[in-house]
């Protein structure tokens, strides 16, 4: 009978136990949820404990007196990178870093807000490392910069190639290029600003791998081998002509090109037209068959044939062109019959006047000189000053004669269009072919014989000293000769 008493004892004390411990547990969960209310009033709008920005703590202060608090800290820092082998020194006012103060004390406010539970936030603030400070960097500043390591420190990858030496397919193996990862370079310096002090960092530079690498040449090699082995025969009349592998191995060249349907680059034969015609012209050299160019004489407008023409031959090097091109790109075989074209003689034509009379008048445009012939002899020479050739007034060249003369006579060149817009009076005119003629040009010109022609000379008369246009105006007759030539 004990026994059933006591057991009924102990079951009854069972509920007891965890009415216990679930008031306690609730006991604790409402202590904690005010403790959590109590640290969430008391720490709105300030920076949790331990939080740290930098080197400097920022805990329990508000926005506003973090960011005074940041004024007083030296924004301006060094960093020093070392690439490899190589060390680079720059400053933050070389990369244009600004420090955004707002930025760093959002981002040191937000350490340990994550969760709803400032217990927890705090446990996490106290355990994190310091916030960094944000800085915004001029984006030309760090392009140069980190250009100009890529630059110092980059080497472009060498592609493998193929050349043709003494009729041999000769490889160069490829080599691996040096590059800088700018994306990781501004990520680097970023970091390191914004630890707040000077900074000395480390980058490995990255290997960049060729396009066309070695193992990519054998089938290329392969291919011109199998092209310059084709048989090309040339046929002209009891001739042959046939180039051999070196020869047709030096007609290949090999261009690295993107493959536009896998966008990778690949190495390729590829035939040199410019070398094909250039062997073509040499075959030609030995069969065409220069004109002989005729050569006739006219004097004083009589001809004279010196040397008959004769037509030449030339070799149709297009349609030979395409014959070899089709043949190397199919890889067949090519025998082929040279076909050739006339090429018509030109003539030559040597025009000649002589004067075989005693008295003309001689003029030299180009030395803006004047002769006068009697019997074959110079009796007179002068200076003249011809038309402003630089200006559209030049005096005409040939064999004319003085067809009227005339004293104290205006000339006026308004008859010939406005362009010669003059009137002068002259002493002595002798016109010799339409309105160009000899006269005396004393009143407006002092100087005579001189280069000024060019630009300052007549509107295409012949300017004469007054003594030189009264002794041809009385010496010569109507008819008289004047051969004007440069």
């Amino acid at each position: 009978m004990r026994r059933h008493e006591n057991h009924i004892t102990n079951t009854a004390g069972q509920p007891r136990k965890l009415e216990i411990l679930a008031w306690t547990v609730g006991g604790l969960i409402l202590g904690l949820a005010a403790v959590n209310l109590l640290l969430s009033a008391a720490l709105t709008g300030v920076i949790y404990p331990g939080v740290r920005l930098a080197d400097r703590s920022v805990a329990l202060k508000t926005r506003a007196e973090a960011t005074t608090l940041l004024r007083g800290v030296n924004a301006s820092h060094k960093i020093t990178i070392r690439i490899g082998e190589r060390t680079y020194r720059v400053s933050s006012e070389q990369l244009g870093a600004k420090r955004d103060d707002a930025v760093s004390v959002d981002t040191a406010y937000q350490v340990g807000r994550t969760t709803p539970f400032p217990l927890v936030g705090i446990a996490q603030a106290l355990r994190s490392n310091p916030a960094r400070f944000s800085y915004r960097l001029d984006a030309a500043k760090l392009e140069r910069f980190t250009q100009q390591l890529t630059n110092d420190i980059g080497r472009s990858p060498v592609n493998a190639k193929i050349e043709v030496v003494n009729g041999e397919f000769v490889t160069t193996p490829d080599k691996d290029g040096v590059a800088i990862d700018q994306t990781k370079l501004t990520q680097t310096l970023q970091a390191a600003l914004g630890e707040g002090a000077d900074k000395s960092v480390a980058l490995e530079p990255t290997s960049v791998k060729a396009d066309v690498v070695l193992a990519a040449t054998a089938p290329v090699v392969a291919e011109a081998k199998s092209i310059s082995q084709q048989s090309l025969t040339f046929t002209y009349q009891d001739r042959t002509f046939r180039p051999d592998a070196a020869t047709i191995a030096s007609w290949l060249v090999f261009p690295a090109e993107k493959n536009s349907a896998s966008g990778k680059v690949d190495l390729h034969a590829a035939i040199d037209d410019a070398k094909i015609r250039g062997y073509l012209q040499s075959l030609a050299n030995e069969i065409n068959v220069a004109p002989v160019t005729k050569k006739v004489t006219i004097k004083n407008g009589v001809s004279q044939t010196d040397q008959e023409g004769q037509d030449g031959l030339a070799v149709n090097q297009d349609d030979a062109f395409t014959a070899v091109k089709k043949a190397l790109t199919d890889k067949a075989a090519l025998a082929y019959t040279v076909t050739t074209r006339p090429v018509a003689y030109k003539t030559q034509y040597n025009r000649v006047t002589t004067l075989d009379i005693g008295r003309y008048i001689e003029i030299n445009l180009s030395t803006q000189q004047l002769w006068v012939y009697q019997d074959n002899q110079v009796i007179y020479t002068s200076p003249i000053t011809s038309g402003a050739t630089g200006m559209g007034f030049p005096t005409v060249t040939g064999l004319f004669s003085i067809y009227s003369k005339a004293q104290n006579i205006w000339l006026d060149g308004r008859a010939y269009g406005d362009r010669y817009n003059y009137r002068v009076l002259v002493d002595y005119w002798m016109p010799f072919y339409g309105g160009f003629g000899l006269h005396d040009a004393w009143r407006w010109r002092s100087t005579f014989g001189g280069a000024d022609y060019y630009y300052n000379g007549s509107h295409g008369c012949v300017n004469l000293p007054l003594a030189t246009a009264a002794f041809i105006y009385n010496w010569a007759e109507i008819g008289t000769p004047v051969w004007v030539h440069t």
